[in-house]
């Protein structure tokens, strides 16, 4: 065996600057939470840089999802590389094997609290009275206890990272509902705002908290004591018994269906689906629970409703595109698939008009009509396709950007982390770059009246970025037909895809700026 001529880079640092050597289930355990981490660190990072309101989306999002995620990865990264087997014949107790994901994941956590204190306490807060106080600590410490307790809990549960992250930052929107209905129910119908209701409720949802911590903490771990590789599919979210049982004379030589091809795709595409589907169905049930509130409570601001709308538009859009390639190479399917007698770009256009269609019907509509008929503000009823129309066209930039990601991702929860960022930032640029088109826009138009350069500078934008949605779309394509997940293909891939946008930026500023500035003095 001929030695190697290379050493590694860190054998000219002094002894004191090397990493220390970690024992081999924490190594194990930090590499498996690592890129999770990192890109809830960079979304924290990087939010004073977006602007106010995407500041506050990404702090939110890079510290309790980020939170959920670490625990869930901790827990359910097993079933994601589909070492479960192995895990569980080692030599080494699982209680230790537990405590140890939970303390790697925990410290994870804590330095993404510091960053989000940090920038909590750089936005000059005005000074709190000691009981606000000790509800914004509880409130600030609340994603870091549900990460470490529930989020394992409820990966194990439903043996999937991507379910026990997801329903994990979902629980406390549902448990704020039910304390307004316990107080309804305890003080009555028509009850007015006084000190003690306000004790009242707030017990009741920290009492709520505290059970569901206390619960996913002992079921959590008697979940991963009782814990058995079985064999199956992988990575899918797993209903109870009773919800999922079958007689044995069903369930024993089921002749296969026939149908056409392209319906056996399409309910192939559904069935990847699962998770986004029981978002929907748990943001209908807080939706419902809010308007129920708010037919005995008039008083109630509409914010409660109108902004976890928009926040469920940006996640379920992102969910499906993430879902929709990554967990078939998760469950093991990508690669047969290629087999399959049709074209691999008919199977393909099947995955994207799928994806497009859910995205249009349960993130662009379905909000739509709640916000416009269950609502109670005044702000969005004077239709609801004026509502609809910016909600589809939003959904299906972020459900295209992330169904790239999800082709070069080995399961939906590493594609929907990375996406995170990535919306935030496409959210500030494209709200920072409207602001100053319609501005332009409305100069022009006020100076030399509507003409036909001012309605092209509208459509132009729109479709330059058509343009690049539809590259993107290319690009995911070849990601997906290929075994291979080279770094030099996504960079060349990457590079493409920011030359075009810098290339249409600059054919977008000599069609319709220099016309403007020749008639408009800015």
């Amino acid at each position: 065996m001929k030695p190697s001529r290379s050493v590694p880079i860190s054998y000219v640092l002094p002894s004191w600057l090397r990493v220390p050597v970690l024992p081999i289930f924490i190594g194990t355990e930090i590499r498996a939470i690592f890129p999770a981490w990192l890109l809830a660190l960079l979304l924290l990072a990087v939010a004073p840089l977006l602007g106010e309101w995407p500041a506050h989306i990404a702090v939110t999002l890079g510290y309790a999802f980020g939170c959920a995620a670490l625990g869930s990865i901790s827990a359910g990264h097993d079933f994601v590389h589909r070492t479960l087997g192995m895990i569980l014949s080692l030599p080494v107790s699982r209680e230790r094997l537990w405590w140890t994901r939970l303390c790697v994941a925990l410290a994870g956590m804590t330095i993404l609290a510091l960053l989000a204190g940090a920038q909590l306490h750089l936005n000059r807060q005005p000074r709190l009275t000691s009981r606000e106080l000790n509800w914004a600590v509880i409130f600030f410490l609340m994603p870091v206890l549900s990460g470490v307790f529930v989020a394992p809990w409820l990966t194990l549960l439903c043996r999937s990272a991507l379910a026990g992250a997801v329903f994990t930052f979902a629980l406390p929107f549902l448990f704020w509902v039910l304390s307004e209905l316990i107080a309804m129910a305890r003080f009555g119908f028509d009850y007015g705002e006084t000190i003690e209701i306000e004790n009242f409720k707030t017990g009741v949802f920290g009492l709520l908290l505290l059970a569901h911590w206390v619960a996913g903490g002992v079921l959590g771990r008697g979940k991963f004591m009782r814990l058995e590789a079985i064999e199956g599919r992988v990575g899918e979210l797993l209903l109870p018994r009773w919800l999922s049982r079958r007689s044995p004379a069903k369930s024993v030589a089921l002749s296969p269906k026939r149908g056409h091809p392209i319906w056996q795709l399409v309910k192939k595409e559904l069935r990847l689906q699962t998770m986004a589907f029981a978002t929907v169905g748990l943001f209908l049930l807080i939706g419902f629970l809010l308007w129920m509130v708010h037919q005995f409570r008039p008083d109630l601001d509409s914010a409660y409703i109108d902004i976890p709308t928009f926040l469920y538009v940006g996640l379920v859009s992102l969910l499906i595109g993430a879902v929709a390639s990554a967990e078939e190479r998760l469950l093991g399917t990508a690669e047969w698939q290629a087999l399959l007698p049709m074209a691999a770009r008919a199977q393909w256009a099947v995955k994207v008009g799928t994806v497009l269609a859910l995205v249009v019907v349960l993130a662009a509509f379905l909000p739509a009509y709640l916000v416009h008929r269950v609502s109670w503000g005044n702000q969005f009823k004077d239709g609801m396709l004026p509502l609809a129309i910016p909600f589809a066209g939003f959904a299906t930039a972020l459900a295209t950007m992330s169904l790239y990601f999800s082709s070069v991702c080995n399961s939906g929860l590493k594609a929907m982390l990375v996406s995170l960022p990535a919306g935030v930032g496409l959210l500030a640029l494209t709200g920072r770059a409207a602001e100053k088109i319609h501005a332009a826009l409305r100069s022009a138009e006020a100076s030399v009246g509507a003409t036909i350069w001012t309605r092209l500078t509208e459509w132009l934008s729109l479709l330059l970025l058509a343009g690049l949605f539809a590259l993107a779309l290319c690009f995911a394509f070849v990601n997906h037909r290929s075994a291979e997940r080279g770094s030099s293909r996504i960079w060349r891939q990457l590079g493409y895809l920011i030359a075009y946008a810098a290339l249409g930026t600059a054919v977008f500023y000599h069609l319709s700026f220099i016309y403007l500035a020749s008639n408009v003095s800015f």
